[in-house]
């Protein structure tokens, strides 16, 4: 689910409605992608927020992307040898969910539950300690950082908004519970 209307757009209002994505090229080194942000992405995955008992509403950070770099394909080409391959962060294909892109592709074939599907299987990566998301702690702590500074900035704090409905209600069980049973 995304965010609350007040959070996104707080969100948008702190980076100007720009994608706060950094990217590498040669021409222009390390930039922002700048382009205009469709989406807020929770930068804490919300299902793993949600696993954890936390609210993803007032938890996550929020970080407008474009919808290339929140759900699109997230493929690149090596030029060398003309493989097609899955693209790092801050390469400009890069994608942090190209799998919900994909999922929302065949749901607009037809096929209704793909997103449940797509859900149901980040939880089962996230159980087995696989990150179903395409980014590192690296990366995201540096987005996070980003993005803080940015609305430090902008000195307007976050809207205060009602937890999601299903905050606290699922906690991920510690490595010891059911050991015995």
């Amino acid at each position: 689910m995304p965010f609350p209307e007040k959070v996104r757009r707080w969100a948008l209002e702190v980076t100007r409605g720009k994608c706060i994505t950094p990217i590498y090229d040669e021409q222009h080194g390390w930039h922002l992608c700048g382009a205009i942000a469709t989406d807020v992405d929770h930068l804490e995955p919300e299902s793993v927020v949600l696993y954890e008992g936390g609210d993803p509403n007032n938890d996550a950070t929020p970080i407008p992307r474009c919808k290339k770099h929140h759900t699109g394909s997230g493929m690149t080409q090596d030029d060398e040898h003309g493989e097609t391959y899955l693209a790092p962060w801050s390469d400009e294909n890069w994608s942090r969910h190209p799998d919900m892109g994909a999922a929302l592709d065949e749901y607009r074939k037809g096929d209704l539950d793909e997103f449940r599907s797509a859900a149901k299987k980040h939880i089962e990566l996230y159980e087995a300690g696989v990150r179903f998301w395409n980014e590192d702690e690296g990366s995201e702590r540096y987005e996070k950082e980003l993005f803080d500074r940015m609305a430090q900035e902008y000195g307007v704090p976050r809207p205060d908004v009602k937890p999601h409905k299903l905050a606290g209600k699922r906690k991920k069980k510690g490595w010891f519970e059911g050991l015995w049973e």
